[in-house]
């Protein structure tokens, strides 16, 4: 037999699959052939909690098991994989990197993955109608809920919204006490009258947002963009507000007693009527 005669049997230069007496392929090659090509739903979950000892080429391979795999408990725990990894890897959080979204089947099958408690992470809720629903501590990291309507005493408490896409949500009167919103976008979100007290939203973007009259006592503002957003009257008793940025923000009639503002932002913001008797660490600069 010829050079010429010989089958090609390399699967990464495009090759068969070689025969199941051959010798095992080894390395990422071997992990690539058992995730895309095995016939075994299970062999492929196996090969999917090693993908990330490779670093980024193996988050990568979890986005083409995202894209391909026809079963959905494969795709589950790659989603999850991926959540568990997003804060450790920030080109994943970046917008260009077009995350597939995961469809969960909207209300109804929201409703159903929470009664089971999965893991929703990367879910697609984007304008779903979930006012009222009870969704306390559920596991919503990077969800995208973009204009969907949270309001009418939705319960999130202690729900895990990490990375979460709520920009223009309607959340007003929402209950999210304890929840963990850190590194989440809610720009020109509707947050009025909001429970947020013991929330985690270090660093996440609340730009243009109205939070006026919102309850968030001791929550954790770290490193947040509150830049232009309404926070008249707003309840901020306890707040961890270091590293803010609350540049033109409105703040009149606002409780920052016992608020820890070192390093914060106050730039062009209105701070009439700002309770600010035993501020924490810092009275505001730069009004």
């Amino acid at each position: 037999m010829t050079s010429m005669d010989v089958p090609n049997r390399d699967p990464v230069l495009g090759g068969k699959a070689a025969p199941p007496d051959a010798p095992a392929l080894g390395g990422f090659a071997g992990l690539r052939l058992r995730l895309l090509q095995s016939t075994s739903p299970e062999e492929r979950r196996a090969a999917l909690r090693k993908a990330p000892d490779w670093g980024e080429k193996g988050l990568k391979l979890l986005l083409v098991v995202l894209g391909q795999d026809a079963d959905p408990h494969v795709r589950q725990e790659a989603w999850e994989l991926l959540a568990s990894r997003m804060e450790s890897a920030p080109w994943l959080r970046n917008p260009s990197q077009s995350l597939p979204r995961r469809d969960i089947g909207g209300r109804r099958g929201l409703i159903r993955c929470y009664e089971r408690g999965e893991n929703l992470a990367c879910a697609d809720l984007r304008a779903e109608n979930l006012c009222r629903m009870n969704l306390s501590f559920a596991v919503l990291p990077f969800a995208d809920l973009s204009g969907a309507d949270l309001s009418r005493s939705v319960n999130l408490k202690r729900a895990d919204l990490r990375g979460a896409r709520l920009v223009g949500a309607d959340l007003r009167g929402a209950f999210l006490h304890g929840a963990n919103l850190s590194g989440s976008r809610l720009e020109a979100a509707d947050l009025m009258k909001v429970a947020l007290a013991g929330a985690n939203l270090s660093g996440a973007d609340l730009s243009r947002a109205n939070l006026r009259a919102a309850h968030l006592e001791g929550a954790d503002l770290r490193r947040t963009n509150l830049g232009e957003a309404d926070l008249a009257g707003a309840f901020l008793r306890g707040a961890r507000l270091e590293g803010a940025d609350l540049r033109r923000a409105r703040l009149e009639g606002a409780d920052l007693e016992c608020a820890a503002t070192e390093g914060t932002c106050w730039e062009g913001a209105d701070l009439g009527g700002v309770a600010w008797a035993a501020l924490s660490r810092v009275k505001p600069i730069d009004l």
